[in-house]
């Protein structure tokens, strides 16, 4: 498969077709039998043709909403997968001023904490695993098609004020998605900053016990320790010596705020997330 060359999408440039094949490719990894239930079927069963906002508005989407970041948008299909039935894909804009728009994997698993004690925590566990595969293979496959994903947006930052110039400021990267949390690293040492990364809430623990953080960004959705557990253990062995921004797919309605001191809904703009780390370290540092 030759991958092509991907163009940053607005609203505007989606069509009913190229929804299609998104979804087309969804179903392909998700249903590896090749049996797609009748449910499904008859939600993705709409023409070429059909008006895209009729589409999204329909009973078909689910729609969230953010408020607190630059109108961020995001219309959910629930396709499931051949063992998960709440998984879905979606159309997502980019929180920040671009108005681009990028199609989403949500496995949507990860909205509860595991007991590693109740019966069958492995087997969730692995099915975290499993689903955690699939999103990664249509994710690769859209890519592949030219179709824009988070991923992509992020790779896509040219750095063009790139310092390299050790900003004296370290920022913490809890992020469970390597890929995405490797991009983010690039992001932010391309504008000087110092970054650790956590691929865990418990990683993310023992760094803050190890190793002097300026700030941190703080996914929610983690398998073995949820955003919200990683900050009550910090504050319960007083290592919350830092400003804290929630970087999370989580729905905005969902998220407890006032445990952090930010909020970025993903997907989002490079220049976004730069802004934001700024904006929070200069007020920090105006109130020492």
């Amino acid at each position: 498969m030759t991958p092509q060359r991907i163009q940053r999408m607005q609203l505007g440039h989606v069509t009913a077709r190229l929804l299609r094949r998104a979804i087309n490719i969804y179903l392909h990894y998700a249903y590896t039998n090749g049996t797609v239930p009748y449910t499904v079927r008859s939600r993705v069963d709409f023409p070429d043709s059909a008006p895209l906002g009729e589409l999204l508005e329909s009973d078909r989407f689910e729609i969230s909403h953010s408020t607190g970041n630059g109108d961020s948008q995001r219309y959910l299909l629930r396709l499931g997968n051949d063992r998960y039935p709440h998984m879905k894909m979606g159309l997502a804009s980019c929180s920040g001023d671009s108005s681009d728009y990028v199609f989403v994997v949500d496995t949507h698993d990860r909205h509860f904490r595991i007991d590693p004690d109740i019966p069958g925590a492995d087997e969730i566990r692995e099915l975290q695993h499993y689903n955690d595969h699939i999103k990664q293979e249509i994710e690769r496959h859209w890519e592949a098609e030219g179709i824009p994903t988070q991923r992509i947006i992020l790779e896509d930052y040219t750095g063009a004020s790139c310092r390299f110039d050790a900003a004296s400021k370290t920022v913490l990267i809890v992020e469970d998605e390597e890929p995405i949390a490797d991009l983010e690293r690039h992001i932010l040492e391309c504008e000087g900053y110092t970054v650790i990364v956590s691929l865990s809430g418990a990683e993310a623990i023992r760094a803050a016990e190890k190793e002097h953080v300026d700030l941190c960004l703080l996914d929610i959705m983690m398998p073995d320790a949820d955003g919200f557990d990683v900050i009550r253990t910090l504050k319960a062995r007083h290592l919350k010596h830092f400003p804290i921004i929630f970087v999370t797919a989580m729905p905005e309605e969902r998220v407890d705020k006032n445990l952090a001191d930010g909020f970025i809904a993903k997907p989002f703009e490079p220049q976004y997330l730069i802004e934001k780390i700024q904006k929070l370290l200069n007020r920090r540092r105006q109130g020492e």
